[in-house]
């Protein structure tokens, strides 16, 4: 990025678990998706989300954030973002994931984003995003 969101998303030291597996997170760089998404920065969001799904762990990550948020002001999870039946605008691979990761068994969330290839993996990334925004919004 070349400069500051006013929205991006600084998580304290003791925010910021690793993976299932003990993989690193770059919280940092799911912070500036976020601001940049959240302040409609579509030049910083691009970098940004390209560099995410480079990281299959930061990627699941900012899914399971998504789904964590969702849930929390939904109740849970609605079957439009879980099943690839659902009308909906939700990626078939944000569901896959979804699906897989959000029973109590994210270690499978990390494991199916790890073997996603990049372009998947990105479209999960940016339902996971306007998810997240529009939570933020509303």
């Amino acid at each position: 990025m070349t400069h500051e969101h006013a929205a991006d998303f600084i998580a304290g030291a003791d925010q910021r678990p690793p993976g299932p597996d003990g993989q690193q997170i770059n919280y940092d760089l799911i912070g500036e998706l976020i601001g940049a998404a959240f302040d409609g920065c579509t030049s910083c969001q691009d970098v940004a989300i390209t560099l995410v799904v480079e990281d299959a762990a930061t990627c699941a990550r900012l899914v399971e954030l998504a789904c964590v948020a969702v849930a929390g002001t939904l109740g849970g999870l609605p079957a439009n973002l879980t099943s690839n039946r659902a009308p909906g605008l939700a990626s078939p691979h944000f569901r896959r994931l979804a699906r897989v990761g959000f029973d109590g068994h994210n270690h499978r969330l990390y494991v199916e984003c790890a073997q996603m290839i990049p372009s998947r993996r990105r479209d999960a990334a940016n339902t996971a995003v306007d998810l997240l925004v529009g939570i933020m919004t509303t």
